[in-house]
């Protein structure tokens, strides 16, 4: 089974306090929800998505993100919200079909290591492990903050499926965008996404998620004689 990406929403613009995506529509039980949200490096995460379990997190030296995940129930509605403690945010929301639930969802734990500033493409990248299912799916999400208000692409082999870009320039903007892979991953492959702008911003953080799809248990086949009891009829 691949996994879907059923649908996006970006929160707009940053701005300071509560900021919210919206879905076109009622995410469906028991898909996953994935919330990206960019921030400012001494920030947190004051009030995360309703509901919703920390995954990852990251703070730089001038900007920082976190990742949240929820496994959808009945009655969900199609607005989400986060809160920062401070400072502007931006967050984007997934929904994904054909997946695990809970931490099975994940075939790594993202990380950043090469935050940058004034540059004009950076790079972020992961190893599908060994054991895990093909099929997954790569996440590349990036953090933009200051400077100027570029536009971001991606590299052949992916798509970007969301943003929550600045309209406005200010230094204390931080955009969130997120890239997906374009084709399933392959157990033991190395992912990596460039990020490329058409302007510097000032400061750039770019992370990978790889996203599992369940693993399916093979069927043993009947041997002879289970054949032959399931043959009768009782």
């Amino acid at each position: 089974m691949s996994i879907t990406i059923v649908q996006s929403a970006g929160s707009g613009p940053p701005g300071t306090g509560q900021k919210t995506a919206t879905l076109g529509s009622a995410p469906t039980t028991n898909n996953l929800l994935l919330f990206f949200v960019g921030r400012l490096h001494s920030a947190t995460i004051s009030t995360p998505p309703t509901g919703s379990t920390s995954f990852a997190s990251f703070s730089g030296s001038e900007i920082g993100w976190n990742v949240y995940w929820r496994t959808v129930v009945g009655g969900d509605g199609t607005s989400w919200t986060e809160t920062p403690s401070t400072d502007y945010s931006a967050m984007v929301v997934l929904e994904l079909s054909g997946i695990a639930v809970g931490l099975g969802a994940f075939d790594n734990t993202p990380t950043t290591t090469n935050e940058t500033s004034d540059v004009s493409s950076i790079t972020s990248s992961s190893t599908v492990p060994s054991t895990a299912a093909n099929q997954g799916l790569g996440l590349s999400f990036l953090v933009m903050s200051g400077g100027n208000l570029p536009s971001a692409s991606v590299s052949s082999g992916w798509s970007i499926i969301n943003e929550a870009t600045a309209t406005t320039l200010s230094s204390n903007y931080h955009d969130m965008h997120v890239a997906g892979t374009t084709t399933p991953l392959v157990a033991g492959t190395a992912v990596a996404c460039t990020w490329s702008f058409t302007s510097t911003a000032s400061w750039e953080a770019p992370a990978t998620l790889l996203v599992a799809p369940p693993t399916v248990l093979a069927h043993k086949p009947f041997t002879k004689q289970q054949a032959v009891n399931r043959s009768y009829t009782y």
